[in-house]
């Protein structure tokens, strides 16, 4: 290489984050918000037994962020294997993702040990439309949360990229699975997505302890 093919010394190279990083990020507060949604789940059983009246109770929740939930409806058990029908995900600017169909084989009541027990969530087909945008909380303390939480099995089995996220129209798949307790945080994670990147992340932290094992 000669020195005229090289960048001047004031030239600003400017790259953008890969994929799958962008993926990673999204995935994190989709997470979070699956959390929130099913301990509110579990609240609401104690409210009364009517699947309508829960999504009632779940339709349109929002965190402090600024993420809202939207369910149309519940099939199956809520008490061990449901069917979660049309699930959507907004921040403030508009639709995050979009799941026509998610199955959740869990056991709520072992959060009354502290503890939310997924077996299992397989989601057919997801449409993620952008990377969210939440409202900035502010929010000090623990960054895990105070109780336990257990995925053993997380599935999309096809995970529609919108041209929002990539700037092309993608397809993928993701699997995982999870376990967080005492502050310490397990993560199992494979992202595929077809002609572009692939990610196989095995993630050990304690974020209140400043430990990060990638």
């Amino acid at each position: 290489m000669t020195d005229a093919d090289m960048p001047a010394a004031d030239t600003v190279i400017v790259r953008d984050r890969p994929l799958w990083q962008k993926i990673l990020k999204w995935v994190g507060i989709a997470l979070a918000t699956l959390v929130i949604l099913l301990v509110v789940l579990v609240f609401a059983l104690n409210t009364g037994p009517g699947r309508g009246f829960i999504v009632g109770k779940l339709d349109g929740y929002t965190t402090a962020s600024g993420l809202k939930v939207n369910i149309g409806r519940i099939d199956g058990s809520i008490y061990r294997r449901a069917r979660l029908i049309d699930v959507r995900i907004y921040d403030p600017k508009g639709l995050v993702l979009r799941a026509p169909l998610a199955e959740l084989d869990w056991r709520p009541w072992e959060f009354l040990s502290n503890r939310l027990s997924i077996d299992s969530l397989t989601i057919p087909r997801a449409i993620l439309a952008k990377l969210p945008q939440p409202t900035p909380t502010g929010r000090k303390g623990p960054i895990l949360p105070g109780f336990d939480i257990r995925i053993g099995r997380l599935s999309v089995e096809r995970l529609e990229l919108g041209k929002g996220v990539t700037g092309t129209a993608r397809t993928g798949r993701l699997a995982g699975q999870a376990d967080i307790r005492s502050g310490r945080a397990l993560v199992d994670l494979a992202l595929d997505v077809a002609n572009s990147d692939r990610l196989r992340l095995r993630l050990d932290a304690e974020p209140d302890r400043d430990r990060f094992d990638i």
